[in-house]
Formats: C-alpha cells, sequence, structure tokens
C-alpha cells in the first residue's frame, strides 16, 4: 500500500519513464479532478497488482513445469517458437498470436493448473452403473466448459492482455535459452494448496544460452 501510496504522489507523470496503469487511473479530466478518489485508487491498485501480476506469474510456472515434465512437448514448442523467428526483436504481440502450438500450451496449462482455481481440482474415475464401468470422457468432451477467465459481459478484463504476456515471455524465454528442471521435482504441483491463487512452492530450472556454456539458475 505504501508503494501505491508513492505512485498516486507522482500524478500523471510517467513511473521510471514509461506509462503504467496508474498513468490512465490518475488521468485527470477537463475540470481538472481524477475520475477516482484516492481511496479507490488504493483499493484498485491492490486488484490490479494482485489479478494483474499474481495470477499470470502462476500461469508461468505451471507452464514451465508441464512443459519441462513433457519433453516431446518442450521439442515441439522450442521447434516452433525458433522456427518463426530469426531474431527477438520479431517477438510482439502480433506475431507470437500466430503460433498455434504456443496457444495450445497455454491452454493447456491453464486447463490443468489455473491460475484463479475457485474450485478443488479433481480426478473423474468414472462410475460403474447397471454393472457396467463407464469410463471418463465417455460422453464425450464438452470443451465449452473450459473458462479461465469466466464468461459473459463481466468476465476477466485482462484475458487478452494475459494471453499476450504470456506468449510473448514465453516466446522470448524459448527462443533464447534451453531449460530443464531442476531434479527433484516431479511432484511440484502436489504440494501446493489453493485458496483463490495457488500457495506455489518454489520451481528451481536452469537456464542456458543458445550455443553458450554459460548458464543461469
Amino acid at each position: 500500500m505504501e508503494k501505491a501510496k508513492a505512485r498516486v504522489a507522482l500524478g500523471e507523470q510517467p513511473f521510471e519513464g514509461r506509462r503504467d496503469f496508474m498513468t490512465y487511473m490518475l488521468r485527470r479530466g477537463k475540470d481538472g479532478v481524477t475520475a477516482m478518489s484516492e481511496t479507490e485508487l488504493l483499493v484498485n491498485s491492490s486488484i490490479v497488482n494482485g489479478a494483474g501480476s499474481e495470477t499470470t506469474a502462476t500461469a508461468l510456472s505451471g507452464a514451465f513445469f508441464y512443459i519441462g515434465t513433457h519433453p516431446q512437448v518442450y521439442s515441439y514448442l522450442v521447434d516452433e517458437i525458433r522456427g518463426a523467428f530469426t531474431d527477438a526483436s520479431d517477438i510482439t504481440l502480433k506475431s507470437t498470436a500466430q503460433l498455434q502450438y504456443l496457444h495450445a500450451c497455454i491452454e493447456e496449462t491453464l486447463r490443468i493448473y489455473p491460475p484463479a482455481a475457485e474450485t478443488p481440482p479433481r480426478v473423474c474415475p468414472g462410475a460403474t452403473i447397471g454393472g457396467k464401468y463407464i469410463p471418463k470422457g465417455y460422453a464425450g468432451d464438452n470443451r465449452a466448459v473450459f473458462k479461465p477467465f469466466s464468461y459473459g459481459a463481466r468476465d476477466c478484463i485482462g484475458k487478452n492482455l494475459a494471453y499476450a504476456e504470456l506468449r510473448v515471455i514465453l516466446s522470448h524465454i524459448l527462443f533464447k535459452f534451453d531449460f530443464e528442471l531442476k531434479p527433484g521435482q516431479p511432484d511440484w504441483h502436489e504440494k501446493q494448496t489453493c485458496f483463490l491463487v495457488w500457495d506455489k512452492v518454489p520451481l528451481n530450472i536452469t537456464l542456458k544460452l543458445q550455443q553458450d556454456e554459460a548458464s543461469i539458475s
């Protein structure tokens, strides 16, 4: 909250040389008054921070874990990204939107590890009905139930921004680095509890620059 108060005190001035959410929240109308009171600004800043950064960080953690535990997926994804770009400057919001396999990986991450999991995940074991075993998925896969950002007029206002951030960040990292999970983390996802977002435990990975022996852990 103290950081938010300090940011409010700066007014419409760009923060550290760039515009941020607060730049627009603090914008004054023709009457010289901001649309929000100071209390509203402070409350909304906590919402923006929690909903806009923690959720994206959670999704990225899940993506790296599941990609890192599935070598074939990792190989396909790296091939797609490195085959699409010749330089890091080519990686943009528009260009990454064309990467279909990357989008599929993000969607699958959000399906099995939704950042805002308001209901607990469960495994459907199937059922025995009239003496006959019916396996899970027998009646078909209802894709319409996949709504990680809610739905309708009041779905997540940051949905498009979240997808853009995930695509660009994953593309930049996997374009420049090879990565692998540190040993001893196969049950990373099983050690977590969820309230509104996941109470994550550390996920340790090793990043190695392409064609470079120097590594970053």
